[in-house]
């Protein structure tokens, strides 16, 4: 499947990226999204002090596999080394079944 940029979500993304400056409401709108940016950043910046870091290996064994089917072929051999967990997914029935049902199978 092909991936393609929409354009109306694009023109939005543009817009809101790049507001008109020849809008009288432009100025107060930065104003105020700089003032939104920034109590953000310290939300994130306070919460992220409080949780734990999330691992790729603290996923569960059905969204590895999720995250796994997308790698490329001749990547995999070398996923298998990272740990005996990730191995035994790449060689189990799961993992193939799931390769075979995205069409990313390819025949040697």
């Amino acid at each position: 499947m092909s991936e393609s940029c929409n354009s109306r979500h694009f023109s939005w993304l543009m817009k809101s990226c790049f507001p008109n400056p020849h809008d009288g409401n432009c100025k107060s709108s930065i104003r105020a999204s700089a003032t939104r940016n920034h109590h953000l950043h310290h939300h994130r910046q306070s919460q992220s002090l409080t949780t734990s870091a999330t691992t790729l290996s603290s996923l569960p064994d059905d969204l590895l596999l999720e995250c796994f089917v997308r790698v490329p072929s001749d990547s995999l051999s070398t996923l298998c080394f990272v740990c005996r967990r990730w191995s035994r997914l790449l060689h189990s029935p799961s993992f193939f079944n799931l390769r075979r049902h995205q069409n990313r199978l390819h025949n040697t």
